[in-house]
Formats: structure tokens, C-alpha cells, sequence
């Protein structure tokens, strides 16, 4: 299994935004949905190693992911609202992305930019919510990561 979750809740305060999740997930293209508010995001960034969950347990690649480099370097956690710095041109995105990702894939991000017509001029903050969700999916597909968590592509 690459994902496994037990018991798995996290909470901000007293609110309490996952409750006993429990996942098994292995190989293959897995879908996340639900309503706004339900704590999709934040399983995400759980199993990304972004953040630790309050109690239960979780093992993505056989190891806790949170601040993990190995489980980090393997997983690319991005999407339409991840906070990559407004003053910086879709190219520097880009740039930082492929410092980021030891498997990062520098002529299939040129050739997705290329077919998304994506301006990489243009910064970060100026681009619209679906030029960011196109420069999200170049970092999630170019970085070639073995797990991709693409919130709200």
C-alpha cells in the first residue's frame, strides 16, 4: 500500500475537521471528493508530510510522511490554491519547482507550458484562478514524483 491511515483525525482548536479516517490506498489514479469544508484539503497536506495529524496514524511509502525528506521528495502536493509567491513570473514557479523535485522533468514541463499556451511571464499573483490550476498541474505532472496530490486541479 502507498497510503494507509488509521484512526486518522485532525482538529484546529476545538474544531475537529477529520474524525477515525481510514484509508488503503495503493497504486492507480484515486479521487478525493466532497463537500466544501469537509477536511479534503487538510488530509492532503496530512498525507503530503505538510502537517501532522492530532491523533491516528499514518504511513505513506511504509513511513510517517510528515517533515519526512524521502516521503517528501516523492510526493508533489500542489493545486489551484497552493500559496506559491505572487511577485514570482509563472516561469520562477516553475524554476523553484525544479529545484524542488529531484525527478522534476524539465522538457515535459516546457512542453505542457507550451500546450496549456501558458504565459510564463506573467506573475503568479495576475493570473487567473485557471492559469493557476494550469501551472499546478505542470508542477504536479513535470515533477514526476511517485505520489501526486493535486487539490482542486
Amino acid at each position: 500500500m502507498t497510503i494507509i491511515t488509521r484512526d486518522l483525525t485532525r482538529s484546529f482548536g476545538k474544531k475537529e475537521v477529520l474524525t477515525g479516517v481510514d484509508l488503503d490506498l495503493g497504486p492507480g489514479i484515486h479521487g478525493l471528493l466532497g463537500r466544501n469544508g469537509v477536511g479534503k484539503s487538510t488530509l492532503l497536506s496530512i498525507i503530503g508530510g505538510q502537517m501532522k495529524p492530532t491523533a491516528g496514524t499514518i504511513e505513506v511509502f511504509g513511513e510517517q510522511p510528515f517533515d519526512n525528506a524521502r516521503v517528501m521528495d516523492n510526493t508533489c502536493l500542489t493545486g489551484v490554491d497552493t500559496a506559491y509567491p505572487g511577485s514570482w513570473s509563472a516561469k520562477n514557479v516553475l524554476k523553484g519547482a525544479s529545484l524542488r523535485y529531484p525527478s522534476w522533468d524539465q522538457a515535459f514541463a516546457d512542453e505542457l507550458a507550451g500546450d496549456f499556451n501558458l504565459d510564463l511571464a506573467t506573475t503568479y499573483s495576475k493570473l487567473s484562478r485557471g492559469q493557476r490550476a494550469m501551472v499546478a498541474i505542470v508542477v504536479g505532472l513535470a515533477s514526476r514524483t511517485e505520489l501526486l496530490l493535486l487539490d482542486e486541479p
